[in-house]
């Protein structure tokens, strides 16, 4: 289990899974597209989620999620990038 900081008034740093991530890719995107851009930057789907065009992603390669993150968030084919939170109930 890894950390994520939140940053300054964000929150709590929070507990994430190391080597996942979850992408949310625009919507236009087929799953051609958005294999290629998984390709691209070494990683694989794990699986779809609920919500469109959203997917719990495997780094493949010594990437850090932080390293993922920063690469992804420029990418225009995506529409946002975040650790795979663990939830804990309280």
């Amino acid at each position: 289990m890894a950390r994520f900081d939140s940053g300054p008034g964000r929150g709590p740093m929070k507990s994430y899974e190391p080597g996942q991530v979850i992408v949310k890719f625009q919507p236009e995107l087929d799953e051609t597209r958005i294999g290629a851009v998984l390709t691209q930057y070494q990683l694989s789907k794990i699986k779809a989620l609920p919500l469109p065009g959203v997917y719990q992603v495997k780094i493949l390669n010594n990437d850090t999620v932080e390293q993922v993150i920063g690469t992804l968030s420029k990418e225009t084919d995506v529409v946002y990038v975040e650790p795979n939170f663990i939830m804990q109930a309280r």
